[in-house]
């Protein structure tokens, strides 16, 4: 019985759980959802800071360009009395300044000033630079016109307020009130001049600084806006947690982004030059041999839903981590349509390979090549355990590799999905099960149909997947592939993910 069982059984702990189990979900699922966003950020952030970095760039060159606006502004003081019998008048009246504030913008004022200084406007675009406005209770009226001269600002403005007292002396003074009948009188209003025009020495517009300032503001929250817009129409894997979903199967391993030497690069080079990817090679290692221990794992299909996600990188690498190990390991090119595996190993592809097998043309034993591993030697020749001294291509005495690459050129097969039948890889895998530890095949895509049988008679298929290239579509498809073939044991091996500091562990 296991710790876990033997501990459960015990009334007392398992109640106590319980009871606290309901608060842990939320907070892990709170944790989550804020991760997934500082993701999203991180990814876009380029994004972000282009969309921002625009939006000031056109702010800015719309604040350079536009001509400066000016703010002539004035007081006026408005008053009524009843004439003859009220010599004193009264002030705060609302509704008083709320109709001499409609009498200022009315058309007839527009037009005199206009005419007056020859304006080349229309009385609407006045109307709209001249402001006013009141503070309820007072009788003072605020008058602004803006201009984008600052001279003829103020001109404007005194030109407004000689025209706006002439005609409210004229429609409604004490001059007009006498030639009314006695019981028809208005009361007098009256407006004085306290604040003569006057503007002011900045302009009002454009102002650079809060421009931008705002520019900024709203560039930032459409970038973020733009920035998870775009992450939902993504349907790429963007993380472990997206390809476990959509694969359906765990990921047991990730491969760094940024490889010195590049993906073509050969094996002892690139993990020469890469310590990161030995790390990530070594976490999938291990995870195939402790495996072993519960599931079949002797053949391996290494295979991926599209082109160019890096399976012939993965197989070639895996086989030689395995094989420096002390595994005796067969690594073969089953992608007859484009054979890359040669290349990362050092393999002759010219001397014969799996098509010639499956043909009968050639054996198996004498298709196969083995490649020489590195072993890390003294100066003196003699094997180092502390791992100094100068490497040399020596026979590694624990381990072999041995490749079988996709065949010579001028012996491909023009078909080569009648070439892979089901039994023949059969024979082949079981043939070479009992002369190896490992058998890893490098495989086609799976949407071409040569991968079918590898799938099925492999003991376990490792799916390729590029982050930040696969689809959510072609891994569900993927994953319906190998339901439908009745594959069970599948694992998810992520290429191009990003930096993990774990590999960085001396």
């Amino acid at each position: 019985m296991s710790m876990n069982s033997a501990y459960n059984g015990k009334q007392g702990p398992l109640v106590q759980d319980k009871a606290i189990e309901p608060s842990f979900p939320s907070s892990r699922a709170s944790t989550s959802s804020l991760n997934h966003y500082l993701a999203v950020l991180k990814r876009q952030a380029w994004l972000i800071a282009l969309v921002t970095v625009l939006t000031m760039a056109i702010a800015a060159a719309v604040t350079l360009t536009k001509d400066p606006t000016y703010r002539a502004s004035m007081k006026m003081v408005v008053s009524q009395s009843t004439s003859g019998t009220d010599p004193t008048g009264e002030f705060g009246s609302t509704e008083l300044m709320q109709t001499m504030t409609n009498l200022l913008h009315s058309q007839v004022v527009a037009d005199r000033v206009i005419r007056d200084l020859s304006l080349n406007t229309t009385p609407g675009r006045f109307s709209k630079r001249l402001h006013s406005s009141f503070t309820p209770g007072s009788s003072v009226l605020d008058i602004s016109f803006d201009s984008n001269d600052k001279r003829s600002a103020a001109e404007v403005l005194g030109r407004v307020s000689t025209v706006y007292d002439q005609l409210v002396r004229d429609k409604l003074g004490e001059r007009t009130n006498t030639a009314l009948p006695r019981e028809s009188v208005l009361p007098v209003v009256n407006v004085e001049l306290f604040d003569p025009p006057h503007t002011a020495s900045k302009p009002i517009s454009p102002k650079p600084v809060r421009t931008l300032a705002f520019a900024g503001i709203l560039g930032l929250a459409f970038g973020i806006g733009l920035a998870f817009l775009r992450e939902g129409l993504d349907e790429r894997i963007r993380s472990r947690g997206d390809a476990e979903q959509w694969f359906g199967a765990p990921v047991i391993a990730a491969l760094p982004k940024r490889l010195r030497g590049g993906r073509r690069a050969p094996v002892v080079d690139a993990r020469a030059a890469n310590p990161e990817l030995v790390s990530a090679i070594d976490i999938l290692r291990g995870n195939l041999l402790y495996a072993r221990q519960t599931e079949p794992g002797r053949s391996l299909l290494v295979t991926s839903p599209m082109p160019q996600e890096g399976k012939s990188f993965v197989a070639a690498n895996l086989a030689f981590a395995l094989a420096s190990s002390g595994e005796d390991v067969v690594c073969i090119d089953a992608d007859l349509r484009r054979p890359t595996l040669h290349r990362y190993l050092g393999a002759d592809r010219e001397s014969g390979g799996l098509s010639e097998v499956l043909s009968e043309r050639l054996e198996v034993e004498d298709a196969l090549q083995q490649i020489w591993l590195p072993a890390v030697r003294s100066q003196d020749g003699t094997p180092d355990g502390n791992g100094r001294g100068a490497r040399a291509n020596a026979p590694n005495d624990e381990g072999r590799l041995r490749v079988l690459t996709a065949g010579a050129r001028s012996g491909a097969a023009r078909d080569p999905g009648m070439v892979v039948s089901g039994e023949r890889v059969e024979d082949l895998i079981d043939y070479l099960r009992t002369n190896a530890d490992f058998v890893i095949f490098d495989g086609p895509p799976l949407f071409v149909a040569e991968a079918f049988p590898l799938a099925i008679k492999s003991d376990r298929v490792l799916l390729v997947a590029r982050q930040g290239r696969t689809t959510r579509e072609k891994a569900r498809s993927a994953q319906s592939t190998l339901a439908g073939l009745g594959v069970e044991h599948v694992a998810v091996v992520l290429t191009d993910a990003a930096a993990i500091d774990d590999y960085r562990y001396r």
